[in-house]
């Protein structure tokens, strides 16, 4: 076991409350031709069968408060995954990830736990692509913060309140235009309304379908084939974290969308009932108590 703090530590343990999402199990491994600068290859296990998701260390997380760290599991498949594209990490920055940056010698403990596990990683740089904020940290990680965003959002994100706002908003922008317009014949509420709603219709199918290849991969994050290589690179390059966030404002924009749709059906069914209430109602209330149409407010009075 390569512990983050020295060479062969003992294994460390989750110190959380809650159960962390399991890690990246899959492994895409990249040999010299396919690794834009890579000079790592892929040895043998030397007679040990080791997997993907076998433990290879444990790091403390970089974005929790003091006093309640979490320790996150670092896997063989997440260490193949950040040597190879698209990231290819060196030594020194994987040694940064894994918190050996400072140690001593832990380019060299680092290189030697990696052999042990049938990865040679020679020195140089091999760097492939830009570092961010997202580079620093572990995939188990990055997947908790990627499920706590989309708890908060399906939990906290007012869609039915903007929903309403929103119709408000567009419906005194059409009454507005509808009492300036001058020219033509103005296009009835009914027929207005029903073309929102499948608009509304229309945008929810295409972003429910764009969710079904957003969870297409992640479901599939195990396996070395990709459906969709571009969404593999991304998922990738932001260890799962991106498509859980995009998954999560898919889930807001249909929450949305569909809020909007009711929202929008309840004002075309009162709209419709107004267009059709007979209009006579008011003026014969009026005409039975007032047969000489004096009004409401006096009654005829009798000559003297």
């Amino acid at each position: 076991m390569y512990d983050a703090r020295g060479r062969h530590g003992h294994q460390l343990q989750h110190q959380t409350s809650e159960p962390l999402p399991s890690p990246s199990t899959s492994s895409h491994g990249v040999d010299e031709q396919t690794a834009a600068g890579s000079s790592a290859r892929y040895l043998p296990a030397r007679g040990r069968k080791l997997k993907p998701t076998d433990e290879f260390t444990t790091v403390p997380g970089r974005l929790s408060l003091l006093g309640s760290a979490s320790k996150y599991i670092v896997t063989i498949g997440e260490i193949q995954r950040r040597l190879g594209p698209p990231e290819c990490l060196n030594a020194s920055l994987l040694g940064g990830v894994l918190r050996k940056a400072k140690a001593r010698n832990g380019g060299t403990d680092l290189r030697r736990a990696l052999e042990e596990i049938g990865l040679h990683l020679p020195p140089g740089r091999r760097k492939a692509s830009s570092i961010s904020m997202l580079t620093s940290l572990v995939e188990e990680e990055s997947r908790c913060l990627g499920l706590q965003f989309n708890a908060i959002c399906r939990k906290m994100f007012p869609v039915a309140e903007l929903a309403h706002q929103v119709n408000l908003h567009h419906n005194r922008q059409q009454a507005a235009a509808a009492a300036a317009h001058q020219h033509g014949a103005a296009v009835s509420t009914e027929e207005r309304q029903r073309s929102i709603k499948n608009a509304i219709q229309l945008t929810t199918e295409l972003a429910q379908q764009l969710q079904v290849y957003i969870d297409e991969e992640e479901a599939d994050r195990d396996s070395e084939s990709a459906n969709f290589p571009g969404l593999r690179q991304f998922s990738l390059i932001t260890h799962t974290f991106g498509v859980l966030v995009v998954h999560g404002v898919l889930m807001v924009v249909i929450g949305y969308l569909n809020n909007l749709l009711k929202t929008t059906s309840g004002v075309a069914i009162r709209d419709h009932a107004l267009q059709h209430q007979p209009a006579t109602n008011s003026m014969s209330s009026q005409h039975k108590h007032h047969p000489d149409g004096s009004g409401p407010h006096g009654m005829h009075k009798p000559r003297r």
